[in-house]
């Protein structure tokens, strides 16, 4: 892999100017994704596509877009005439259609139709983001995806969503949504990893605001039958429910818990960026 992540680097650096050097594999992309920490950018075209080719003339093809592409992404473009299979698996059904996805395939963001220069612009600078936070459970994935390396992967975009934009956090609670579902289907009669599957489904909740979703969720669940692997999670979903309930008294009691733990500092870190502290 290293010798063809070589190659790839080589051919995209002697390249000069800000001319989009466009992909046509995904395994290529794919892994100078991931040693380049970028998402990838895909447009699905197809010769006939008048709406197509006028974007590529107003938008994919100038400077100002070119440049953006190239510092941010690695660009795939995917005929779907003759990459039907690939099509097909982004369920893509017109043209022209921009998707984001991160080094594994997994759907960051989507967007179907003609878009102008400054519309373009304006979404791709949404997702020009530097995914070295996740480069080593992303390679671990990449290499070996089975429950362990799903499970981390998914924890680490859960971390990741705390860490950028507003205005994309959604996105990547649901990326690391779907990481954990894949992990519930790699796992099967280990009652400890499956409880630590459910409580950090809750955590997604708490993190996009479904308090009451999450609180009706604890009230079935007793501190006294969960497995001692998961009870910083449960202390941490608590102090964060009581803490938007505005219940102080019952905020500290969870808190007080969660000190008593040897991971207390992770939570903590957390909790600041879940409740905006500096």
């Amino acid at each position: 892999m290293k010798r063809i992540i070589t190659l790839l680097l080589i051919l995209v650096a002697v390249q000069s100017g800000y001319s989009t050097n466009w992909m046509t594999s995904f395994e290529d992309a794919q892994k100078l994704a991931l040693v380049q920490n970028k998402l990838i950018v895909v447009d699905f075209w197809a010769t006939w596509c008048g709406p197509c080719k006028k974007m590529d003339v107003d938008a994919w093809n100038t400077e100002e877009v070119s440049k953006l592409i190239m510092d941010g992404f690695v660009p795939l473009k995917i005929d779907i005439d003759s990459e039907t299979a690939f099509a097909r698996r982004y369920g893509v059904n017109s043209i022209p259609n921009i998707f984001v996805i991160d080094p594994n395939g997994e759907i960051v963001a989507s967007d179907v139709g003609y878009k102008s220069k400054v519309n373009l612009i304006k979404y791709l600078k949404k997702y020009m983001l530097n995914t070295s936070f996740l480069n080593r459970e992303m390679v671990s994935y990449f290499q070996n995806e089975n429950f362990a390396s799903t499970f981390r992967l998914a924890k680490k975009y859960m971390d990741y969503s705390l860490l950028v934009d507003d205005e994309v956090k959604n996105e990547f609670y649901t990326l690391a949504d779907t990481y954990l579902n894949k992990s519930s289907k790699l796992v099967t009669n280990q009652p400890k990893f499956e409880e630590k599957l459910a409580l950090l489904e809750m955590t997604i909740d708490v993190y996009r605001g479904n308090h009451k979703r999450v609180s009706r969720k604890l009230s079935k669940t007793k501190e006294e039958d969960l497995d001692a692997i998961n009870k910083c999670d449960f202390y941490f979903l608590n102090y964060c429910i009581s803490r938007n309930d505005e219940d102080e008294d019952q905020a500290l009691v969870w808190l007080d818990k969660l000190k008593q733990t040897n991971n207390f500092e992770v939570y903590n870190s957390k909790i600041n960026l879940v409740f905006n502290q500096s």
